[in-house]
């Protein structure tokens, strides 16, 4: 109970967002991010991590190794001579990582976190392929087949009040998972005020759970639709599961309606 909710349209919208609460923040900031570029995005997101570390603000940051491949050793060096504390997840060497995981167990979780009142989250990574909105790159494309042209786009979102506080627990039980010693030295979970009147509820997922509990969260939401259902997903490979439960939300609509 009690978040503000703010929807945000592709990445043009999103860095303006995120590089506003980064400059605001006081506290800290963690970040969480499968791809973590050296292009002209990662470099400006990278300059103002470290000015916000220099001014006695802990920055931590936690990048998937498949996903930051080929993001050169230097880059993240910076960032770490800087005092900004980064994690490999899951090194593709496997005598860098502390955790012996699959090599397949990946982090594309999309997260930032500042001063643990603010929180960002979303499919877009630090990389200026998602810097465009869908009309630039719609109008950019120059392509011989048309519906290479066809746009995308992401939505992500920024919560004022986090879920509660849930969210914020995300990066320091990662830590906590590839053993190495918890965030200290910041107020991670603040005691939050009411933000707003929005109801968020935190769902967090690893893969070494029995069952998704991201999973049955949706599903249980598709059951308990009464008006409408609203999806919006880069992939649908929907199973026999998900593909029942929204054809019986759709008989039941239209029984009622």
């Amino acid at each position: 109970m009690g978040n503000r909710v703010t929807l945000l349209k592709d990445g043009t919208a999103t860095y303006a967002a995120m590089f506003e609460a980064i400059r605001k923040a006081r506290n800290h900031v963690n970040m969480e991010t499968y791809i973590f570029e050296d292009d002209e995005v990662g470099r400006k997101f990278s300059d103002l991590l470290i000015e916000t570390q220099g001014k006695g603000v802990q920055v931590s940051i936690i990048h998937d190794s498949v996903g930051t491949l080929g993001t050169p050793r230097a880059f993240f060096e910076r960032l770490e001579t800087s005092g900004i504390r980064t994690l490999e997840f899951n090194p593709v060497n496997p005598l860098e990582g502390k955790n012996k995981s699959a090599l397949d167990h990946r982090d594309h979780r999309k997260l930032l976190i500042v001063d643990g009142r603010v929180a960002f989250l979303g499919g877009i990574n630090i990389s200026s392929v998602y810097s465009g909105g869908s009309a630039s790159r719609a109008r950019k494309a120059k392509t011989k087949d048309p519906k290479d042209a066809i746009p995308w786009r992401d939505n992500p979102r920024a919560d004022r009040r986090p879920g509660g506080g849930r969210i914020p627990e995300a990066v320091p039980r990662y830590l906590e998972r590839q053993k190495l010693e918890p965030l200290t030295g910041g107020d991670y979970f603040p005691k939050l005020e009411a933000a707003g009147k929005e109801i968020v509820h935190a769902v967090g997922s690893t893969q070494d759970e029995a069952y998704s509990r991201i999973y049955v969260t949706l599903i249980s939401a598709i059951n308990s639709a009464d008006n409408n259902i609203y999806l919006t997903n880069a992939y649908f490979v929907p199973d026999p599961q998900l593909l029942e439960s929204l054809k019986d939300a759709a008989k039941g609509h239209l029984r009622q309606g």
